[in-house]
């Protein structure tokens, strides 16, 4: 879903594609619980697999929106407050999901799927009242903000409507390092998403109630790094101490080889170091946040006119790795007692996230593709030469777009 929902955002817009999927999902929710009383687990799994399909749309939704929103210049900043509200997200669900649950109220486990279906709908007005397409269409926004955004902007967004460029990002040695890097990168952290409150019940031994806690508290902590790396990130770019192709390997880099580490770590612990584990998975998560002001960002750099679509293509290759994942951590677990599987584990995401640092390291650069510059050239031009009566003077797209590659370069 994720491909075809970029495709579709890139059409009708991140405002109603985000709306969209987040009120289906919301929908989903408040049914789900009675009509697995009817249908059981088929029932159950077909609509987890609908709420999936409608997800797709919300990360491509919103990358197209930044798109329109962001100056270039403060991606990573506003990226990272942006990316921040998933972390509360999952902080929240995390710890008040075990809660609900033993509350025992409305069957226990339905209560979760309720509160978060109604909190969609309490939502949904506030977007549709507060959020638009781009910002001259605002109601709020001064005139003097929507000349700073847009004229930031206009030599990376052509003024016609453009048809995806299938063949140019599909031979793009950028964009296929990239997709292979959320692929890698999304092992380790489904990894920890997904299958540690396992472990932290299976092998530490934790109650439910408290395992949401647990499992929460990397989270928190992650939302706390993630502030703390977004202002020495655009402390660093400020003063000019690192480009900003560097700046996304030096967090993508810490991210990758400080996930390895501290799951080798973890490898090798049994349970009697059960402090000691809980501080190493925070420490991983918290790492993992470093990413998103690294090839996270790819989606902006490489070719900000398409970054709904090509967030689709990279999450989508990110979400294989949280299919196939969990299937391992499965097989691992399935086959071999507790303390040797998890060792499995541990050490396979340890590998595939220091291989992912490697890949990047050497090989990343995200900078404007080559070819967007003729592209952004040629629209302008284009467009230019329908107007008649022009109130600007011209200026050219090639500078201005030639001198922000060199400053990324």
């Amino acid at each position: 879903m994720q491909i075809p929902a970029g495709w579709a955002t890139q059409r009708i817009g991140g405002k109603w594609a985000f709306a969209t999927g987040v009120s289906f999902c919301g929908l989903i929710a408040v049914v789900l619980p009675r009509l697995v009383e009817l249908g059981g687990f088929t029932a159950f799994l077909l609509l987890r697999i609908s709420q999936g399909l409608f997800q797709g749309m919300c990360y491509p939704s919103i990358h197209r929106l930044t798109g329109y929103w962001y100056p270039p210049r403060e991606y990573s900043c506003l990226s990272g407050i942006m990316h921040s509200g998933y972390i509360v997200g999952t902080v929240l669900a995390l710890v008040c999901s075990g809660y609900l649950i033993d509350a025992n109220q409305l069957g226990g486990w339905p209560l979760p799927f309720y509160v978060s279906g109604i909190l969609a709908f309490v939502w949904l007005p506030a977007w549709l009242i507060l959020i638009t397409e781009v910002p001259r269409s605002h109601p709020w926004i001064s005139s003097e903000e929507v000349q700073y955004i847009e004229g930031s902007l206009r030599d990376i967004h052509p003024p016609r409507p453009r048809s995806i460029p299938w063949r140019r990002l599909a031979s793009s040695g950028q964009v296929w390092l990239i997709m292979v890097c959320y692929v890698l990168d999304g092992w380790s952290n489904y990894t920890l998403l997904v299958c540690v409150p396992q472990f932290i019940h299976d092998v530490l031994r934790v109650p439910i109630s408290e395992n949401g806690v647990l499992s929460a508290l990397p989270y928190m902590m992650a939302l706390i790094f993630m502030y703390l790396l977004t202002a020495i990130d655009g402390f660093i770019l400020r003063r000019g101490w690192i480009s900003m192709p560097n700046a996304r390997k030096l967090w993508s880099g810490l991210s990758a080889f400080g996930k390895s580490i501290l799951l080798l770590t973890i490898a090798y612990l049994d349970a009697s170091h059960k402090t000691a584990i809980i501080v190493l998975l925070v420490l991983n998560v918290m790492l993992s946040s470093a990413t998103l002001l690294g090839f996270n960002l790819a989606d902006l750099d490489l070719a900000p006119a398409y970054a709904g679509f090509l967030f689709s293509v990279f999450n989508a290759c990110s979400t294989f790795s949280g299919i196939v994942a969990p299937l391992v951590v499965g097989v691992f677990t399935s086959n071999y007692p507790a303390p040797i599987a998890w060792r499995n584990v541990f050490v396979l995401a340890s590998a595939i996230s220091c291989f992912c640092g490697i890949l990047f390291v050497l090989f990343g650069r995200q900078a404007p593709l080559s070819w967007t510059r003729l592209e952004y050239t040629q629209r302008r031009r284009t467009s230019n030469s329908d107007v008649v009566h022009s109130t600007e003077p011209d200026q050219s797209t090639s500078d201005v777009h030639t001198r922000l590659l060199e400053a990324n370069s």
